[in-house]
Order: structure tokens, then C-alpha cells, then sequence
């Protein structure tokens, strides 16, 4: 679980700033909220970050996803950081960025700190908290680094730490490397969950990125009796969902993309890709955007495309197609996976807690469906959930 984050000269953020999910002494909906009783603590199921435009909503979104993006994939040798500094003052560039997590993992919290330049990590730290102290694992400054005692009285442990930690290059988190190290497997676990969480547990949605789990929808069995019918009970005139599988080389896209496409597949089944086709309407003047999910079937790449059914005045379920159902339609359909994942982890069934980040969540959304969406999900919410 999210307790805490923390940044500092990000973007429109100049001086530290806050976000905390730790919950009041309000009682009112207390049995819904999760209680960490060995830290005498209680954290939100659901927290709201609203505001006017330009107030930071999604440049506080965008925090999230570039730390996420660092911790777990980092940077390459030969180029900068991505990162984007507070701009409006002279110093902002000069200075370094400071993000901050306090986290919830298998009844632990960890701390987790680190700040960059867009040339290297100068600190970074990662502190174990139980319920009566705090140890520092370890403490990274610039090219030095310190472990905790109990890592340095295992000499064969300390040196395969040091290893990795001399192989991570100036630009990248040194907890990038315990994650992702062939040497992983021979380190401890309580080095590697804050990598598994932001690798594994947050969820980030945007509405400029697609939210693909509804290609589950034929292979999760569960998980598509459950999407179909909340779906065919959120007043969308949507019966049900179907997904078709079409040759590859059907795709309406340049010979050049599905040649990249094709090998990225097939060099890694195990992977997928999206496909984002725009057809112009004449009529409407405005672009129909069909999403398409590319995995591979029997080592050939295959689309798997969406079908919305509708029942006609006869009686009959009549597929619509996605780029005809209303924005708030496709807000639903693309919103929908993670509720159900929140109140069953039918996606996620082998995580601990999930937490899903979403930006402008109530985009093109009734007022009343956001709160039928949230209302579902607080209805599985108890002292013992760890969702968020």
C-alpha cells in the first residue's frame, strides 16, 4: 500500500510537497478503512487529488510514472535522465529532483528515497521499519554506498552486493539493479520488494495510455463473466463484451510498423503490443480510434480486437464496435478492468495488495457512474483489505 509519497522541484512542483493516505480519527466509514495494527495505523482505500487546471493533478501523476519508470526499467548507459525540473526559477534546473516513498509490503513498511539530475542518482536509500525501530538496508551517496550491519556479516552476501552495486552506472538506482541482477535470486527478499511493488503493484491509468486487461476477456473465464455483468448493469446499453481474434496481416497499418511489431512479438511471446488505428469520420469530423492488443498464437502474431454487442428491437445482440460506443462508453470499457481487479484481484491473484493511480478519472463520466464505479469497490473494503 501507498502511504506516503513525497516530491520535491518537479515540474510545477518548486518546494516539497506531500501526499498522504494516512487516514484521520474520523469513525464514520472506519470499517472500511485498512488498519496496520502492528504500526497502530489506519490508511485510505480511496484518495481524491482534485483541483482547477494546471494546479499539478497530473504533473503530481507524472511523478509517479517517471519513478516507476526509473525503478524498474532505469536508464541507459549513454543517455540522461528524463527528468523535468521546476522550470520557472533559475536555480530549478541546477538543482536535483527528490521523490519519497513510505510503503506497506508484507507487513513491513519500507522507506524508499532517492534524487537525480538528468546526468547521475546523487542519493538514494531504502530504511526497513518494524513496529519498534527503523534500520537503514542501505544508503547510497554518489558513487559510495553503506549496508546495514546485518548485510555486512555475510561476507559472500556483502560482496555480491558490492558486485552489483559497482556495476550500476552513475544514472541508474542501484535498487534497479538488486531487481533486475542475474544475481537477483541470491538476494535477500527485503531488498527487492520495493522493486516487486512498483513493478508488480502500482497501476498506473492516464487517459492517454490504454488500459488493455480486456484482452483477458477469452482466456480469464472469471474475469469475463464478472466484466460482463457489471458491465451489462452500468446503464451503457452494452449486453456484453466479445473479443475477435484477426489474421495479423488484416491490420489496417504501414508495412514498416507491423514488420516492428512482428519481430518485437515473436522475439518474446510472452509479450504484447497495442495498435492505436484512427479512421477520419467525414460525418462528425473527428477520429474513430480502434485499439488493437497483438500477442502471438502457435509463433504468429494474431490482433485481438473488441466487440461491443448491443440487443436490437428485435431482440437480437448486434455488434457496435468500440469506436461507435460514446466516450463515456470507452471511458467505462478502458476504466472497468481495474475495478474488478480491486474488489476480486481476478488480474492479479498472486499480489499481496494492488494499488491503481488514475488521472482525470472522472473523464467523460456521468457523475453518477464515478460513483457507481467507486461505490463498488469500497462495498469490498474491510479493516483487513490492502487494496488501494
Amino acid at each position: 500500500m501507498l502511504i506516503q509519497f513525497t516530491v520535491e522541484n518537479w515540474m510545477s512542483f518548486r518546494d516539497k510537497a506531500t501526499f498522504s493516505t494516512v487516514a484521520t480519527s474520523e469513525r464514520q466509514h472506519g470499517k472500511r478503512v485498512c488498519k496496520l495494527k502492528k504500526f497502530q495505523t489506519r490508511i485510505l482505500p480511496v484518495s481524491v487529488v482534485f483541483g482547477g487546471n494546471a494546479s499539478g493533478k497530473t504533473n503530481f501523476f507524472r511523478a509517479l510514472r517517471f519513478a516507476q519508470s526509473q525503478i524498474v526499467y532505469g536508464s541507459k548507459f549513454d543517455s540522461s535522465i528524463p527528468v523535468e525540473p521546476f522550470v520557472l526559477n533559475k536555480e530549478g534546473a541546477s538543482l536535483p529532483t527528490k521523490f519519497a516513498f513510505d510503503l506497506w509490503i508484507n507487513d513491513l513498511i519500507f522507506k524508499f528515497s532517492f534524487s537525480v539530475t538528468s546526468k547521475k542518482v546523487l542519493e538514494e536509500s531504502l530504511v526497513l521499519v518494524n513496529s519498534s525501530k527503523e534500520r537503514i538496508l542501505y544508503s547510497r551517496q554518489g558513487g559510495k554506498i553503506n549496508f546495514d550491519q546485518s548485510l555486512n556479516s555475510d561476507q559472500l552476501l556483502h560482496q555480491r552486493l558490492q558486485f552489483i552495486f559497482e556495476s550500476t552506472w552513475d544514472n541508474q538506482l542501484f535498487i534497479t539493479n538488486i531487481g533486475s541482477h542475474k544475481l537477483a535470486s541470491q538476494i535477500p527478499d527485503n531488498l527487492k520488494y520495493v522493486y516487486k511493488w512498483f513493478k508488480d503493484t502500482l497501476h498506473l491509468i492516464s487517459p492517454n495510455i490504454h488500459f488493455k486487461p480486456w484482452s483477458l476477456l477469452n482466456e480469464n473465464q472469471l474475469f469475463n463473466k464478472l466484466f460482463n455483468k457489471i458491465l451489462s448493469k452500468l446503464d451503457t446499453g452494452i449486453s456484453r463484451l466479445d473479443i475477435e481474434d484477426i489474421p495479423f496481416d488484416n491490420i489496417s497499418n504501414s508495412s514498416k510498423s507491423k514488420s516492428a511489431i512482428r519481430d518485437q512479438i515473436l522475439d518474446n511471446p510472452e509479450r504484447s503490443a497495442d495498435i492505436r488505428l484512427s479512421n477520419y469520420d467525414q460525418l462528425y469530423r473527428e477520429d474513430n480510434i480502434e485499439y488493437l492488443v497483438i500477442t502471438s498464437k502457435q509463433g504468429e502474431p494474431i490482433a485481438k480486437m473488441m466487440k461491443t454487442y448491443h440487443t436490437n428491437t428485435d431482440l437480437f445482440e448486434m455488434n457496435i464496435g468500440f469506436p461507435r460506443e460514446s466516450h463515456g462508453s470507452q471511458r467505462v470499457i478502458e476504466l472497468l478492468p481495474a475495478f474488478i481487479d480491486l474488489t476480486s484481484q481476478v488480474l492479479s491473484p498472486e499480489i499481496e495488495s494492488i494499488v491503481y493511480v488514475i488521472d482525470e478519472f472522472d473523464r467523460s463520466l456521468h457523475s453518477h457512474m464515478t460513483v457507481q464505479l467507486i461505490r463498488m469497490y469500497l462495498d469490498s473494503c474491510s479493516h483487513n483489505s490492502r487494496n488501494q
